[in-house]
């Protein structure tokens, strides 16, 4: 079994880890501008319900020629 010194080194080689990581995120957001990296984002978005969403639609309509709607 791990000590405890052990298990609080490893919480805070985790916690180290991910302040870095978001820190990076965070700078590199700075570095594109908040609104270019909100468009694509919003554009992914869009790209993800076309396929998830309306072409699913899209095919039950045909299938079911509209009777279920």
């Amino acid at each position: 079994m791990r000590s405890e010194q052990e298990r609080q080194n490893g919480h805070l080689v985790r916690n180290a880890t991910a302040t870095l990581i978001f820190t990076f995120l965070a700078f590199a957001i700075a570095q594109f501008g908040l609104l270019a990296v909100v468009k694509q984002g919003y554009a992914y978005l869009g790209y993800a319900a076309f396929i998830t969403l309306f072409i699913p639609f899209i095919i039950h309509v045909i299938v079911t020629k509209g009777k279920e709607i």
